[in-house]
């Protein structure tokens, strides 16, 4: 009895002289251990609430994220034109446009669903065929398409690409070579002045020269020293008598040597002719000399 008085004292509080027996205290100690342990669970179960909600948040946001980006890049390829688009945008491209046109290759290069390289000479470079060499092209529509479909390769080459390649192969089944000179890259017979027009469908790497696979033929001696320059294989017109072009340098040298050797042989006659004149002046004082003095 006194005993549970004396801890009903220490552990309640003030003494108090009614009994409580062992149960009573046993079942507040169960209470307030219960009560404690249900406030750290309810902490530790906070913590990870909150974790997870941090997840959700930032699983939302990456997935925003991605759909922001997305909707950007169809955004830009939709801005992006095709490569007639393209062609069709720049007026230095009306001829070749329109030889596409005629050769029935203009649904093949809007084709979204493909990439294609498309080696895209300039008006100048069609003009340098000759417009009678153009007129038979765009008669032959088998030919001009033959013509056309050497200048495409399939998939989308960039600069980097064609400079890193010796060779593609050409939609008409010819390989196009690749080289390098002093003044750029070159594909057979063209020179890449302007690369990596990008486009929805593939890339625009303009050439200043309608493409051949026939290398061009090397100037003979005694020739002018220009080249000729033909998109197709077909047998070369005969040459016109063409008026005197400018002289060359050797021809000028020659001129200039000439007419050094001209101006020396005069000198040498004109020195003869005045040591002459002396030698007859000197000889006529002389006779008038021996005739003043017999």
């Amino acid at each position: 009895m006194e005993k549970w008085k004396t801890s009903q004292k220490n552990f309640f509080g003030p003494k108090i002289d009614t009994f409580a027996p062992p149960t009573r205290l046993i079942m507040k100690k169960i209470v307030f251990f219960s009560l404690f342990a249900a406030a750290l669970y309810s902490c530790g179960g906070n913590a990870e609430k909150e974790a997870e909600r941090k997840k959700r948040e930032a699983d939302s946001l990456a997935r925003l994220e991605q759909a922001r980006k997305d909707s950007m890049e169809k955004a830009m390829a939709a801005a992006r034109k095709n490569i007639v688009e393209t062609a069709l945008a720049d007026p230095n491209f009306s001829t070749l446009t329109a030889l596409l046109e005629q050769a029935g290759l203009t649904a093949t290069l809007k084709d979204s669903t493909k990439n294609f390289t498309v080696f895209a000479p300039t008006n100048t470079a069609f003009e340098a065929l000759g417009q009678a060499e153009l007129e038979k092209l765009k008669k032959d529509t088998k030919r001009l398409r033959d013509v056309l479909l050497y200048h495409v390769v399939e998939g989308k080459r960039m600069a980097a690409d064609v400079n890193s390649t010796p060779e593609f192969m050409a939609m008409n089944g010819k390989k196009i070579s690749v080289s390098k000179s002093e003044a750029g890259t070159m594909v057979a017979n063209a020179l890449i002045t302007t690369a990596d027009l990008d486009c929805s469908n593939g890339v625009i790497h303009v050439v200043n020269a309608v493409m051949t696979d026939k290398q061009a033929p090397s100037p003979k001696s005694g020739s002018s020293g220009k080249k000729e320059t033909s998109s197709v294989s077909q047998p070369a017109p005969a040459p016109t008598p063409t008026p005197a072009g400018p002289k060359t340098t050797e021809q000028k040298i020659q001129e200039k040597m000439g007419g050094a050797r001209e101006n020396q042989i005069e000198q040498k006659v004109q020195e003869k002719m005045s040591g002459k004149r002396e030698n007859q002046a000197e000889q006529k004082v002389q006779e008038k000399m021996k005739r003043n003095n017999p």
